[in-house]
């Protein structure tokens, strides 16, 4: 069971954080975050920077999934707490964890953002800083104990993301920011439609060789225009939900 001091949505880290690890590796009114949260799909989020998620490991498999959302590129931090209780020797077996920050992709997997994640034993705390476009970011959390190590259950965490204000809880932004990209994508195409169609009728016409250099150049400068907007829309319309 997870739950987060501010706004939270429901939302695994098991085989799909080993993999991720791989690639990376490899105040206001508590709500609770309903299980499952295990795995990229049924993430918990979004995360609200400035105040603090906490979840618990509750099984010696269980992994826990987190995400937020960037509006606007920012340099960020992300600090995990293994909030188990320090008491030596076998107390203390299988509750080391790891945590990873990764960008999310459309239609694909998410890319790791840090190229190390830390092993945290109880007690320890980890805070990674980024700077991150805007966008849509996991925090999978897991044990870093292999399983045949026999781990111990209930292994409690806090995740906290910093500066106040870098964070939203909307998506319709992104939605918003692709229409618009589309749009503009979209005038400019027509644009070098129709001035194409007027290059090709002065060349018809017997147009001035003055008249039909300069329609090539405002073609040439429409088309300049088209290749970053093309990207930017690319960009924009690549956050997923």
């Amino acid at each position: 069971m997870s739950r987060q001091v501010g706004k939270t949505t429901s939302g695994r880290l098991g085989a799909a954080l080993v993999a991720c690890a791989v690639i990376a590796l490899t105040g206001s009114a508590q709500s609770v975050a309903a299980e499952p949260n295990d795995d990229f799909t049924t993430a918990t989020g979004p995360l609200t920077a400035g105040q603090t998620f906490k979840a618990n490991l509750e099984t010696t498999t269980d992994a826990d999934f987190q995400f937020f959302y960037v509006p606007d590129t920012v340099e960020i931090s992300v600090t995990t707490i293994n909030a188990t209780e320090k008491r030596g020797g076998a107390a203390d077996r299988g509750r080391t964890i790891v945590s990873s920050l990764l960008r999310a992709r459309k239609s694909k997997l998410p890319l790791p953002v840090t190229s190390t994640v830390k092993p945290l034993r109880p007690g320890k705390r980890s805070t990674v800083t980024a700077t991150l476009l805007p966008g849509k970011y996991f925090i999978p959390v897991g044990r870093a104990t292999p399983s045949g190590t026999d781990p111990l259950p209930n292994v409690p965490f806090r995740l906290q993301i910093g500066p106040v204000g870098s964070t939203t809880d909307s998506y319709e932004i992104f939605e918003s920011r692709c229409r618009a990209a589309q749009r503009r994508l979209d005038r400019i195409r027509s644009s070098i439609k129709r001035t194409s169609k007027r290059v090709a009728k002065a060349i018809r016409n017997d147009a001035s060789p003055r008249k039909i250099v300069k329609l090539k150049l405002k073609l040439r400068d429409k088309r300049a225009k088209a290749a970053p907007a093309k990207k930017a829309e690319k960009f924009a319309c690549s956050i997923p939900r």
